[in-house]
């Protein structure tokens, strides 16, 4: 694909592209790609990165990542983004499935713990001395051509089936699928995009190293969002004049409930993209109207891309997750599960050929998720893993927490089922409320009742748990394993000051 991000720096060159919200530093797409030609020649001479090669990059949101990352596509070696955040046995057990070439790393402590049991890792690189690197102005000026076989990224997914993987994606054909996603999601060149994901997660990776170059957009960028940085979220928006948001649905509802009252300062943005777990209609509804901001739901996956576009004009939600993008090929098989063509982009798991074998049906990619097709538009029924099995009913996880969502008093909810001595699916609805001084016992009962109105006996919750918090993983999806543990462990309810009722 070197002619699209080729004709990108003739075309947007003296245009910002990246602002560290941090630092108040702003680098054009010309800034970029001369600083990425410097790094390319130095890690090339320097410690021998070529093409083909397996480059870990665990570094935390920067610009150096950024400029390293493409001087790694430069060089056509293979990036493979890590969090910065993960534990050294965590490290080990990974470095060691990958075998990377070279790793590099952000900090110097993480070099001087790897270094005695990796001598491939290499010493940080910080931004001061990457300004001193000078670069032949005809070497690593340009992108170079890809074939449509050979593997751009490795993106190691974010463990929603509790066993992080390696998506080996083709460069070309992720290329021309963004392509296809930046004209979908309203992006384009004038758009400025406020990112607070980690940029070693697919959608933090691909709005930032990639999207960008695509569409002639920019972005703004924090390191990590804390409570501090969530205080002052719009504060970033405002100074930096942003006007399109990156967000997941947890991020939605702490921003609703932080933000008790509203104020100008929302209103810049005009579109919000949410993605990477279920967005209740509830959260969706109540953010809209509160910051007249609009809500590009997607639904998709790192190994399938963009599969559906929520509808921004639609004032009526139909709990769809949108209408099929068609940048691939997506049905819905007889055990209605999703299933999508990605071959031009995914090319299976790292190190994992019997991984890669078992998701696929023939061409086919099955998603793992279930769910139907509809008048173009696909309706999400949740995760195959987290079907609720009760006395042979299967029962979506999502339909119970739609419900309860709808009481004015519940901030948030996340149902699972739990086995009992039988096999069984016990149903266990975890509940935060907006305010813990509110009377349980009247709560409680008009929760029940909700949902004996709305749903069938069988598929009534077994017990509500009033709790503050629900475990998430990385980038904020709930996490049934570690909020089954909790249950399993009784550790919820030592640590929480609310009730447990059974009904």
């Amino acid at each position: 694909m070197k002619n699209l991000l080729n004709n990108s720096l003739t075309e947007y060159a003296k245009l910002p592209c990246l602002i560290d919200g941090d630092r108040q530093i702003s680098l054009s797409f010309n800034d970029i790609n001369k600083m990425s030609a410097g790094v390319a020649e130095y890690l090339r001479k320097e410690y021998g990165i070529a093409a083909s090669q397996k480059i870990t990059l665990i570094y935390h949101n920067s610009l150096e990542y950024v400029i390293i990352f493409h001087a790694l596509i430069k060089l056509k070696a293979i990036p493979i983004p890590l969090s910065d955040e993960l534990t050294l046995p965590e490290y080990t057990q990974y470095l060691s499935f990958i075998n990377p070439a070279r790793i590099l790393v952000s900090k110097m402590e993480l070099y001087t713990s790897l270094h005695e049991k990796f001598d491939t890792v290499v010493r940080p690189l910080e931004y001061s001395t990457i300004l001193l690197m000078k670069h032949h102005p005809e070497i690593f000026c340009n992108y170079p051509d890809y074939c449509d076989d050979e593997i751009g990224v490795i993106i190691f997914t974010s463990g929603t089936s509790n066993n992080p993987k390696g998506v080996l994606l083709k460069f070309n054909g992720l290329m021309k699928a963004l392509e296809q996603c930046a004209s979908r999601f309203k992006i384009y060149c004038g758009t400025r995009t406020f990112q607070v994901m980690p940029f070693s997660h697919a959608e933090g990776c691909f709005s930032t190293m990639f999207l960008p170059w695509i569409s002639g957009s920019s972005v703004v960028f924090i390191n990590k969002l804390d409570i501090n940085k969530i205080m002052n979220y719009w504060k970033y928006v405002y100074e930096n004049n942003v006007n399109y948001l990156i967000v997941l649905p947890a991020l939605l509802q702490t921003l609703l409930d932080v933000y008790r009252e509203a104020n100008d300062n929302f209103y810049i943005a005009q579109y919000a993209k949410c993605g990477s777990s279920f967005l209740s209609p509830k959260t969706r509804e109540d953010f809209e109207t509160k910051f007249r901001i609009k809500i590009i739901d997607v639904y998709g996956s790192t190994e399938a891309n963009a599969i559906s576009v929520g509808d921004t004009e639609l004032n009526k939600y139909d709990y769809s997750v949108g209408k099929l993008t068609h940048i691939s090929d997506v049905k819905v098989n007889k055990e209605n599960e999703i299933m999508v063509k990605n071959s031009k982009w995914f090319a299976g798991y790292l190190n994992a050929p019997d991984t890669t074998a078992n998701v696929f049906d023939g061409t086919w990619y099955k998603t793992g998720d279930l769910g139907q097709i509809k008048k173009q538009k696909l309706y999400l029924w949740g995760r195959k893993d987290d079907i609720i099995n009760r006395n042979g009913y299967k029962i979506t996880p999502q339909e119970i927490d739609a419900i309860v969502q709808k009481d004015h008093f519940v901030s948030d909810s996340f149902t699972i089922g739990v086995k009992d001595q039988h096999m069984n699916d016990v149903i266990i609805t975890f509940v935060i409320l907006r305010d813990h001084t509110i009377n349980l016992d009247i709560i409680k009962k008009q929760l029940y009742l909700k949902c004996m109105e709305n749903l069938s006996v069988y598929k009534l919750p077994d017990r509500i748990i009033f709790t503050d918090k629900i475990l998430r993983n990385s980038v904020g999806k709930p996490s049934k394993k570690r909020m089954t543990d909790l249950y399993n462990q009784n550790t919820i309810h030592m640590n929480s000051i609310f009730l447990t009722d059974e009904r």
